[in-house]
């Protein structure tokens, strides 16, 4: 761990809705990209901007006390889930990332791991 200091106003607000809300979602942002792919060095780029961002690089502890604590790491293994959609047809594809949006929306984050973010590549 590389510091530990109490989270914003903003943050605590977000757990406190995580919580007590019975339709809690996350946030899901996609981008359409066409060019070629290198897993490798798409990896390499993820892990040189999680590495410049505290935050990307945080977790929380919830129970800490009287108030939650935010812990920054200082390296983290970022996992990059890879799923190959091209032998699908193309209205097909749509349907299907429409519904992976929808449930992954509805997939909590476990404010005490780290990161607090995911990355999912859909070809």
């Amino acid at each position: 761990m590389e510091d530990a200091y109490p989270p914003s106003s903003l943050e605590e607000s977000l757990f406190f809705h995580s919580q007590v809300g019975e339709k809690y979602s996350c946030y899901v942002t996609g981008l359409h990209v066409e060019a070629d792919l290198d897993m490798n060095r798409l990896k390499e780029a993820i892990e040189k901007v999680v590495g410049r961002h505290e935050i990307l690089r945080s977790s929380y502890r919830l129970n800490s006390g009287t108030r939650p604590l935010q812990l920054v790491y200082a390296n983290l293994e970022i996992d990059v889930i890879f799923k190959d959609i091209r032998s699908l047809e193309a209205n097909k594809q749509k349907k299907w990332i429409s519904d992976w949006i929808d449930t992954e929306k509805e997939v909590p984050f476990a404010w005490e791991v780290a990161p607090l973010l995911r990355f999912h590549i859909h070809r």
